[in-house]
Formats: structure tokens, C-alpha cells, sequence
């Protein structure tokens, strides 16, 4: 009997996933319990500053990202925030929000699989970067919803690892392999290109983000002249700048990438050299938000 090749195993894998997806019967994963409770009280325009900061101190790692965050360089002149309740105080509720999506979406780019975490490393910096771009030029054209914006940024591409675990858990059911895997970068960045927006939308849907998130990932993948300024529009012109800076995960059309910066320009009545400001020091912020 002939040796399957690699071609045929990443085909029957693909298969396999794309009946998944079909089916919707994805494995999504559930926001964490900290998350979903924070998220439930800040949606509340009452909500209690000491709840909130009660709920945040029930997980050690979620209580000093916030305390993190409060304190980054952004906001370098201010008196440093000594406890969660200030650093909530600090942040407000949009801004915590969105951290609580964020430290639920990151695990998601993690994997037991060498090859797959460091790619899922190089998705996760290409997500923060798109994230802080696309609320720059949200609040830059004074536009509505930055906070959307950023959520979209950071959820754009979320599809991609979750396609890759799929694609990793089908190989091994199919074809019984436990200690390596077929999917070298190239090879796992095609197949998982092709239909990880489907599944991103579904997790946006899943966690119950709102329509404006869900929206925007979903019509990221081109312009609205129509709506220059809106946070769809923003992520793509935020996921263009961001390759520009070489924060990316695989290879990409350098002619479409510039088109797509000249027309994001455009729609955000930006200068280039405003433009080229906005990617100035984004690895050195990314790396702080990762941190």
C-alpha cells in the first residue's frame, strides 16, 4: 500500500475541520469565570468600583495584569496604582472590558505543540498590534467605539489557532501520530487562512461580544467606503500598518499590503507621515502589552 504523503494527510485533516465548522461543532472555549463576572458587572452603568476589584482579586495573574496595565508606560506620569481597586479606578470600564476579553483570548494562542506555539506567539503579537493600532485611528478621526475597535483588532485573527488545534487534533485521530507533526508553518498557515474567520466569528458569537465586535471582525476583511471611520475599516487598515512593521506570522502581498495602507489613508484622512507615527515604537508597546 502506497505511503499517504503530506499534501493528501493536510488534505483529509482540512476536510475534517471544514465538516467541523460545517457542523458547528467547533470545542469553543468558554470565557473564564473572572472574566464573565467582571464583564456582567462593568456592562452595568452603576457598577461597584469595590465588586469589581473584589472579582479581579479572586485570580492572582488577572489582578497583577490589571495593575500591569495601570501602570504602563502610557500612563508613566501619573502616581503609580498600588492596589486592583485603583488600577480599576484608573482603567474604567471600557478599557477593563476589553483586558478581560484579552486575558480570556490569549490562552487560545498557546499550544503544547512547539511548532504551533510559536507561531500561535507571533498571531498573538500581530493581534495586540492590530488591537492598539485600530483604536489609535478610531480615537484619532474621533470616531465612535474605540474600545470596539480594539476588541475586533485583538479578535481578527483568533480563528487561526483555533483552526490550528483543530487541524492538529484531526491529524492525530486520523492518522494515529503522537510525537511530531506534519504542519510546518507554511503548510499550517494556508490551510488555517481559507476558513478561520468562520470560527473567529462564532467565538465572537460564543462569548457574546457586541454586534458592533462581531461586525467588525466579520467585514475586516475589506473597506467601507461608505463608513470611512468605523471600527471594521480600522482593523484592516490596522492589520495593513501592523505587516508594514513586520509584526506578522507568515507571509503576505507587499503591493496589496501597501494598497490597502494607501486606501485605509484615505478613509482616515491620514498623512503618511502620520501613518508611519502611529507604527513609530508599536513593537516596544506591543511587547509591554504582552509582557
Amino acid at each position: 500500500m502506497a505511503r499517504i504523503t503530506d499534501e493528501e494527510m493536510a488534505r483529509l485533516a482540512e476536510e475534517q475541520v471544514l465538516k467541523r465548522i460545517d457542523a458547528e461543532d467547533l470545542g469553543l472555549p468558554s470565557l473564564p469565570l473572572v472574566a464573565v463576572r467582571c464583564i456582567e458587572m462593568l456592562s452595568r452603568p452603576d457598577f461597584s468600583v469595590n465588586d469589581v476589584a473584589r472579582a479581579i482579586e479572586t485570580d492572582p495573574l488577572v489582578a497583577a495584569r490589571v495593575v500591569r496595565l495601570a501602570n504602563s508606560a502610557a500612563r508613566s506620569t501619573l502616581e503609580p496604582a498600588r492596589s486592583v481597586i485603583q488600577s480599576v479606578m484608573r482603567l474604567g470600564a471600557d478599557e477593563l472590558q476589553a483586558l478581560m476579553f484579552e486575558v480570556s483570548a490569549r490562552p487560545i494562542f498557546a499550544s503544547h505543540d512547539r511548532t504551533i506555539s510559536l507561531l500561535g506567539h507571533e498571531l498573538w503579537a500581530h493581534s495586540v498590534a492590530v488591537a492598539l493600532l485600530a483604536r489609535a485611528l478610531v480615537r484619532k478621526a474621533s470616531g465612535a467605539q474605540p474600545e470596539a475597535a480594539y476588541l475586533a483588532g485583538l479578535l481578527h485573527d483568533i480563528g487561526k489557532p483555533l483552526m490550528a488545534a483543530m487541524l492538529l487534533e484531526a491529524e492525530r485521530r486520523l492518522f494515529n501520530v503522537r510525537t511530531k507533526t506534519w504542519l510546518f508553518p507554511a503548510t499550517w498557515l494556508a490551510l488555517i487562512g481559507r476558513a478561520h474567520r468562520r470560527v473567529g466569528i462564532a467565538l465572537a458569537q460564543a462569548w457574546r461580544l457586541p454586534p458592533l465586535v462581531v461586525d467588525s471582525v466579520r467585514d475586516a476583511e475589506s473597506y467601507d467606503t461608505d463608513e470611512g471611520t468605523k471600527p471594521a475599516n480600522a482593523v484592516r487598515l490596522a492589520n495593513a500598518l501592523a505587516k508594514t512593521a513586520g509584526i506578522y506570522a507568515g507571509e503576505f502581498d507587499s503591493a496589496d499590503v501597501a494598497d490597502q495602507v494607501f486606501t485605509g489613508r484615505k478613509l482616515f484622512a491620514l498623512s503618511e507621515k502620520e501613518a508611519a507615527g502611529l507604527v513609530d515604537g508599536l513593537r516596544a508597546r506591543v511587547d509591554e502589552r504582552m509582557a
